[in-house]
């Protein structure tokens, strides 16, 4: 059996390896590794409209350590699913909204406590899929989870969307 690791981010078992992270999301190699492969296969089965539910449910899984950076990426990405969950919006209308966001904040984000546990479903579960339609069904239920999972947070996160 392969040595095994949980993940500082996600707390998803992945196997122990060396290599690359993110700079400030905290997450292990082979999470990290794991989250771009997921990321290819949707590139390859063409997802359009273009993706946000991997992007976000992976960064507000791995949160990381207070920093102006982590901050607001947590903000902008529960924003994001909150958009898409909540009110229905694209991707692309979530992707505006988390940029006009950033421009008017930029520095002015709190840092939100995560919670206890991110999520019952990660990135481990997504790649375990095995059709692209397995891949389609898994991404949406992991994105749910992590929103799911930020609950205690909504009221203020909701403080943050656009004005419709």
């Amino acid at each position: 059996m392969p040595d095994v690791e949980l993940c500082p981010g996600c707390a998803a078992r992945v196997p122990r390896e060396e290599g690359p992270t993110h700079r400030y999301l905290l997450a292990a190699p082979a999470c990290w590794r794991i989250y771009g492969e997921v990321l290819a296969r949707r590139l390859e089965a063409a997802v359009i409209p273009p993706d946000r539910y991997p992007v976000d449910a992976y960064a507000v899984q791995h949160p990381g350590v207070p920093g102006q950076q982590s901050i607001q990426s947590v903000a902008v990405h529960l924003v994001s699913l909150g958009l898409m969950f909540e009110r229905g919006a694209t991707p692309q209308a979530a992707t505006r909204a988390m940029a006009t966001l950033i421009s008017a904040n930029k520095g002015k984000f709190r840092w939100l406590e995560p919670p206890t546990s991110v999520g019952g479903l990660t990135v481990i579960d997504a790649a375990a899929a095995g059709s692209d339609a397995d891949l389609d069904r898994l991404v949406a239920e992991w994105a749910r989870s992590a929103w799911d999972a930020w609950s205690p947070h909504h009221v203020t996160v909701r403080k943050l969307y656009p004005v419709s």
